[in-house]
């Protein structure tokens, strides 16, 4: 995984869980695709909240 991947899932988990607490759980496995110089990537992502935590894997 490129830094430049795991910088924008990063981004974009912190930027999902800063949503009020009424928003909807971000469970589940998501794809995550990103344009490379050696073209695209499709990356899983697999995401557990438990109340304000979030944990997960790429």
């Amino acid at each position: 995984m490129s830094v430049r991947s795991a910088f924008s899932a990063l981004l974009a988990a912190a930027a999902i869980a800063a949503a009020p607490a009424s928003a909807q759980t971000l469970t589940g496995t998501w794809q995550i695709t990103s344009e490379g110089r050696r073209g695209s990537v499709t990356q899983t992502l697999t995401l557990t909240q438990d109340g304000s935590a979030l944990t997960g894997t790429i």
